[in-house]
């Protein structure tokens, strides 16, 4: 039988794997960018979607920042506390909530390892044929993926408690 250990360092394992895996095809996807660059861009779907080249120096979308490497130390912080979280709290979290933290690691480790080994950011997808907005690359989708996720977690448990509440007689209302 497993004790509690045992299954916080399996599921440390897991994790650990699953963010190895995302970066390493997230760099993968980057370094097929980089060796076809000079045949960007390229239109995958008319009117809506090109493979292009970008390198982005600046923090998510192109956003400017001071210099890359006090943005890389910063980035290390967040990454690290992120780390010490999960690591901390692992028992205690569920499945999506892990899911959610891995995501935002894997894309952050991911664009982290641009800036120190490269100095920017590679971004390559393109959709300004649809709208307006900034080149991208997998590793800003998993982070927005993973806030999005994690938002309509916080909206269903905020709107479950408001109902639980209701349901007890209790009043929401502040009136006398």
């Amino acid at each position: 039988m497993k004790n509690i250990s045992d299954k916080k360092i399996n599921k440390k394992y897991k994790i650990v794997i699953f963010v190895t895996i995302l970066v390493l095809l997230e760099q993968l996807t980057k370094i097929v960018i980089l060796k076809n660059r000079e045949n960007l861009p390229i239109t995958v779907i008319n009117n809506v979607f090109m493979l292009s080249y970008v390198e982005n120096s600046g923090v998510a979308f192109g956003i400017k920042v001071g210099s890359v490497w006090s943005f890389i130390i910063v980035n290390i912080v967040i990454l690290g506390i992120i780390i010490k979280f999960m690591y901390s709290q692992l028992q205690e979290l569920n499945n999506k909530t892990i899911i959610i933290l891995s995501l935002v690691l894997a894309g952050g480790i991911s664009n982290l390892v641009d800036r120190i080994f490269r100095g920017y950011v590679v971004d390559f997808l393109d959709i300004t044929p649809i709208i307006n907005f900034p080149v991208f690359n997998f590793a800003d989708i998993m982070i927005v993926v993973a806030v999005f996720i994690f938002g309509v977690m916080m909206i269903k448990n905020i709107i479950k408690d408001g109902k639980k509440g209701n349901s007890d007689g209790k009043s929401n209302s502040t009136s006398k």
